[in-house]
């Protein structure tokens, strides 16, 4: 049997070509977030760092990879240059790849001892999820290769874990809700049907021309939002309505895609762009139109959203895909950590970066935020309660 070896992607023509490959890692990964194919990481890359250097580093083994880390260089706030994972506050791209059926401990061997050897003095990992059994495998590898290295929790994404926690049973889900969320819930259906009614319009589109005229409907609610009047829209950005364009169509034909509406007399005034992957439904972009803010449109969405799926038997869990707030506080029954970690390469820069992070940096910000606050308390705890003696939330209607 042949030894694990390393494979350097170092362009995007070279990813593109060893997408197979690639992809077939990605599918085997655990907890990975669809755009972790190799064509979206590609579309990332064309988008956001044209010119920036691009080194992917893969572990091959018996003629399958079975780890995989793609790091583009970036220059924080302008200073030294560092390795990191495509990702930006516009979307995420790219994650650790790790076959956990595979021999772990010498596949990350092989990646850890490449790392040390990279030009950058530092990789900076800022959307890294730790707590994952991928991400615990690589901390190891790090630590048996002595590279040093430092991690502080960023945020939190909340959860909705249906089969596991919630064993598909909606009731006790709702009736674990705090009453105030359900009493704003019940004011804005009453709002919305004394208007003549909202309905669900879910979509799995299959052709790009499909996809296109859905996505135009959608980013025109969320441009009718917020976000349009501070132009952080997609619709405010022609370039960034193409990347999504892209990335949605690719998606479709992955059977990744799925487009989100709440429509009232047949009219969209909320919209979710969705992705689904290894049973996990991901909610990465929400609008609503801001002229129907009294039914909570958002909210009205999120409702028959989630009790779709706890009807559906290939759904395992929501991801929120973003810093835990009220919103989705108010819905989650689980949270996991989004870390920061930084990792020297063995560079005398490196080492004095790290040692600046942890011994300055750290404290500063620990002295400012104080204690860590408690989970917001709009996390829903399931526990054995009666439920509420209320009026029952409506069924899901009307769905596409």
């Amino acid at each position: 049997m042949a030894a694990p070896r390393l494979v350097r992607f170092t362009s995007v023509a070279s990813l593109r070509a060893g997408a197979d490959q690639w992809d077939h890692l990605w599918q085997r990964s655990e907890g990975v977030l669809p755009n972790g194919s190799a064509e979206l990481i590609a579309q990332w890359l064309e988008q956001f760092s044209p010119q920036a250097n691009f080194t992917a580093l893969a572990v091959q083994h018996d003629g399958q990879l079975v780890a995989a880390l793609p790091l583009v260089q970036r220059r924080p706030a302008r200073l030294v240059a560092v390795g990191s994972l495509p990702c930006n506050t516009w979307c995420w791209a790219g994650d650790l790849l790790l076959d956990l059926t595979s021999d772990v401990s010498t596949a990350l061997a092989v990646l850890a001892a490449e790392i040390a050897r990279l030009p950058w003095p530092l990789l900076r990992i800022d959307a890294a999820p730790l707590e994952s059994r991928r991400w615990q495998h690589f901390l190891a590898a790090l630590d048996a290769a002595g590279l040093d290295h430092v991690q502080a929790e960023r945020f939190r994404i909340g959860t909705v874990e249906i089969a596991e926690q919630l064993n598909r049973n909606w009731d006790a889900y709702e009736a674990a809700w705090s009453g105030n969320h359900r009493r704003h819930l019940r004011k804005a259906w009453r709002r919305a049907d004394e208007a003549g009614g909202v309905t669900l319009d879910l979509r799995r589109p299959q052709s790009a021309q499909e996809v296109e005229a859905l996505l135009n409907e959608g980013f025109q609610v969320e441009h009718s939002s917020w976000k349009g009047r501070s132009g952080s829209s997609v619709l405010s950005n022609p370039d960034m309505r193409k990347f999504y364009l892209r990335q949605a169509t690719q998606l479709a034909h992955a059977g990744n895609l799925e487009l989100a509406f709440l429509r009232h007399q047949g009219q969209a005034i909320a919209f979710e762009y969705g992705w689904a992957s290894q049973g996990v439904y991901y909610t990465p972009k929400v609008g609503f139109d801001h002229n129907y803010a009294q039914f909570s449109p958002g909210q009205l969405l999120r409702y028959l959203l989630l009790q779709d799926a706890f009807s559906r038997a290939d759904r395992l869990a929501v991801d929120f895909l973003g810093p835990l707030c009220d919103a989705t506080a108010r819905w989650a029954t689980n949270t996991y950590p989004i870390s920061r970690l930084l990792i020297g390469t063995g560079h005398p820069v490196g080492k004095a970066l790290l040692a600046s992070y942890r011994h300055v940096v750290q404290p500063v910000r620990k002295m400012l935020r104080g204690k860590r606050a408690a989970p917001p308390l709009g996390i829903v705890e399931i526990e054995s309660r009666p439920a509420p003696v209320d009026r029952p939330l409506p069924a899901v209607t009307g769905k596409a």
